[in-house]
């Protein structure tokens, strides 16, 4: 696994993970169990800053993956946008251990190779006539 693709997949994972406004998702039902009757009563009323723009380096990580390959795209999302057990994503993707992890190795790589081209091609400046 390339370390820092990794990191920016579980940030960018987490980042999926909450609703547009920031907040994560939970239900009522939810609240009130973490966090008792008042508890989850008084928490409608605290200020919290919600995350209205996605991060630059997540941002990097989303441009990235959305113009690979179709395989790799979803392998990526089920990796890192769901909480679910590695056997339960194994599942669902219909894949064996060594081959959900050499194809997880290569969508690293490929995502790894687009955000380094994305980077080049925004360094560029347009020709001034």
């Amino acid at each position: 696994m390339i370390d820092w693709v990794n990191e920016l997949g579980k940030d960018w994972g987490r980042y999926l993970r909450k609703s547009p406004n920031g907040y994560p998702k939970i239900s009522v039902s939810g609240r009130i169990r973490e966090e008792g009757s008042v508890g989850a009563a008084i928490r409608c009323h605290l200020q919290i800053i919600p995350i209205q723009d996605m991060p630059k380096d997540i941002l990097e990580f989303h441009r990235a993956w959305s113009v690979i390959e179709s395989s790799l795209k979803r392998l990526l999302y089920v990796h890192y946008g769901s909480v679910a057990k590695v056997d339960e994503k194994l599942e669902f993707l219909g894949l064996n251990r060594s081959t959900y992890y050499a194809r997880l190795d290569r969508a690293q790589r490929v995502l790894w190779e687009t955000i380094d081209l994305q980077s080049k091609v925004q360094k560029v400046q347009p020709v001034q006539n």
